[in-house]
């Protein structure tokens, strides 16, 4: 049977059309949004404007639900909506963010939501008619599809809305063409992220408008975190047609460096030596000596009439070398090319004992000792050293701004050994002793007379 259509009171009312899932298995887009600083900002302005906002709030996005063809599940801080196709939920989602920065100038003070959207398999069920008019909601959704939303919604940030890959594949080929999208929508592939309570990672994706979406990379957290396979794709703008925008930039703009480069590197070796002036004697005319005077050093002959170059010594010498010809010596005045880019740092993790697991936001980097990448930013690493047969170890690796003057940082962790206590034996154990029943064997002699 179809599940009528009610509010999330529990006050059943009936629409113009039904609703598009059913009691049991469905297939449905879930989108999962939360206030971010709602707590805060309940402490900051005091319950009465709190209590304002959050009316108006709820006011606006139930109307939004509506207009977009959704459901609403449930609320608390946050709330939980249910949608037919992914790209309802996505149009649902800018339309909110942009709400709520109306919200924002009505009220002044900064409200932002983060949500997440995920396409899978739920359960919906419903509760009977005592337990709602006991407070229960009317209806409940069950299955992975719900703590996956949650899970993706959560390593959000203000203004951000995620998907998972399947959401975000039938979304974007939806947007095609549709007179919703304008140009400004931008897709943003985040890479994977392993989440809490999931055994394999999930590739995230951002939708948003340029100029009003953060379109940056979540922030690791306690529900999940980025991985860093060879595998994960960078972030960076998806077109239709999957074309990666940032890779090609990248790749004409490395291509176009080494065109510079080249033909700086050309240019240096084509310019000719400086040629040192010429005194040049006339010969005599009509039987009267003339005197010589200097003439004007002649231009440097074209290479093609040059049948060797001149070489210039340290002690400014020309010497020719008539065999080949040779590029010219640079001199201190010659350009340099720009200095190369700021070198990696490193950190160096060892411990004692030798052979420690080292973990840094959940995620195992290496057995000590070894040599670990970074920016080379001043900052804080927690990290967890931990080895069979010792106790596990948390130490914080402060990186100052002192020493990033050296290509190198050393982390060391000092293990305690777990030592095992044994159990004293029994005072009044009775000790092991030979049966004195069973004979022994003797020894026999035999006499030869």
């Amino acid at each position: 049977m179809n599940i009528k259509d009610s509010d999330s009171a529990g006050h059943s009312h009936t629409d113009a059309h039904q609703f598009f899932v059913r009691e049991g298995t469905n297939i449905c887009t879930l989108l999962a949004a939360d206030l971010v600083n709602s707590t805060d900002f309940i402490r900051e302005v005091g319950d009465a404007k709190a209590a304002e906002l959050f009316e108006a709030h709820d006011v606006f996005f139930r109307e939004l639900v509506g207009t977009y063809g959704g459901r609403e599940i449930d609320k608390t801080d946050g709330f939980l909506l249910v949608f037919k196709r992914p790209v309802e939920a996505v149009q649902y989602a800018m339309a909110y963010h942009d709400g709520l920065r109306d919200m924002s100038e009505r009220f002044a003070i900064d409200v932002a939501s983060r949500v997440g959207i995920h396409l899978g398999e739920i359960v919906l069920r419903k509760n009977s008619a005592d337990h709602v008019a006991r407070g229960a909601k009317p209806i409940e959704v069950e299955g992975l599809a719900k703590p996956i939303t949650a899970r993706i919604m959560s390593v959000a940030v203000g203004g951000q809305t995620l998907l998972s890959k399947t959401a975000y594949e039938m979304a974007l080929h939806a947007a095609v063409g549709h007179s919703s999208f304008s140009e400004n929508v931008k897709w943003v592939h985040h890479g994977e992220y392993k989440f809490k309570g999931l055994d394999a990672p999930l590739n995230v994706y951002e939708v948003g408008q340029t100029g009003l979406s953060p379109f940056t990379a979540p922030p690791d957290g306690d529900k999940g975190y980025r991985t860093y396979s060879e595998t994960n794709e960078s972030e960076g703008n998806v077109g239709p047609f999957g074309i990666r925008t940032d890779r090609a930039v990248m790749g004409l703009t490395i291509l176009l460096l080494i065109a510079a480069g080249v033909l700086w590197s050309r240019n240096l070796t084509s310019e000719d030596p400086p040629k040192s002036p010429v005194t040049k004697t006339s010969s005599m005319t009509a039987g009267k000596p003339r005197a010589t005077e200097p003439r004007k050093a002649e231009p440097p002959p074209r290479r093609s009439d040059m049948g060797a170059l001149t070489v210039m010594k340290n002690d400014a010498s020309p010497v020719k070398d008539a065999g080949t010809k040779t590029a010219p010596v640079a001199d201190a005045a010659t350009p340099q090319p720009d200095a190369l880019p700021m070198q990696p740092f490193y950190i160096d993790f060892t411990s004692t004992p030798t052979g420690a697991q080292v973990v840094l936001n959940k995620r195992e980097i290496g057995k000590t000792p070894f040599r670990w990448q970074v920016e080379r930013n001043a900052q804080k690493y927690i990290v967890i050293a931990q080895k069979k047969g010792y106790r596990p170890k948390s130490s914080a690796c402060v990186v100052t701004q002192a020493a990033l003057s050296e290509d190198m940082f050393k982390c060391h962790v000092t293990l305690t050994k777990i030592r095992k206590i044994r159990k004293p034996a029994a005072a009044d154990a009775p000790k092991p002793t030979r049966d004195l029943k069973e004979p022994r064997d003797r020894v026999q002699i035999h006499v030869i007379e």
